[in-house]
């Protein structure tokens, strides 16, 4: 199917409001948050060695809502400046789609409400992008929604959050089977056809989140 679009796929709204509404259900349980005051907690401390990036995580955010270190910008955190000649606190990011979402959710329910709503945010994206993918496809709405519901709920993003909330934001990989087969298959991307270009928007996205899955992309592509 060339056509990424809902009326395409044949996706009926009920079943895709069900799933998401399920994963919200599980996240909510899984974590405990079942409030506004709960969504406000620290999704993690400091004092768990195994989630110490979470730190890094944390002092990023609360960079961001103070006018540093925003997505689609130098990340530079004059605060955080290393004494004497050593200037390390300027690098790029290729997390900009995920760093905006941060930025905006941090300034609507703070630092630490703002990576629980993203968190559970990347959990959505990903049940609803399984599930379109999967209808897309040609998978049958039943196992299109259980495979949507399996993918949302990925022990994989679970152990990535919060302290890796970048790499737990993995919505985007099921793309990539699309641009997996297209390229296997005959006709191939051929230049100018709907493939090419929703391929080449697919890449573009990808280019915009975690470095990762922009190399998991490219490298399986060659292949």
């Amino acid at each position: 199917m060339n056509d990424l679009s809902w009326r395409t796929a044949g996706i009926r709204w009920w079943p895709f409001a069900a799933l998401l509404g399920l994963v919200f259900l599980a996240w909510c349980g899984s974590t405990a948050i079942w409030s506004p005051a709960g969504l406000g907690r620290p999704a993690v401390y400091v004092e768990d060695p195994s989630r110490s990036d979470i730190v890094a995580v944390y002092a990023g955010l609360k960079a961001n809502t103070a006018g540093e270190a925003t997505p689609f910008s130098w990340k530079t955190v004059s605060r955080l400046n290393a004494p004497f000649t050593a200037n390390w606190t300027d690098w790029p990011s290729l997390d900009e789609l995920h760093g905006l979402a941060l930025l905006i959710l941090a300034n609507l329910f703070g630092v630490f409400g703002g990576l629980n709503a993203a968190l559970l945010l990347g959990h959505l994206l990903a049940a609803g992008t399984f599930y379109f993918v999967a209808r897309v496809s040609g998978t049958s709405q039943l196992w299109s929604f259980v495979g949507g519901l399996a993918y949302g709920l990925a022990p994989f993003i679970f152990a990535q959050s919060p302290h890796h909330s970048a790499v737990a934001w993995a919505w985007h990989v099921p793309l990539f089977t699309l641009v997996w087969r297209w390229v296997a298959t005959d006709p191939g991307l051929e230049r100018g056809t709907p493939r090419f270009r929703q391929a080449l928007g697919i890449g573009f996205l990808t280019g915009l989140l975690n470095v990762y899955y922009t190399n998991i992309l490219c490298q399986l592509t060659l292949v």
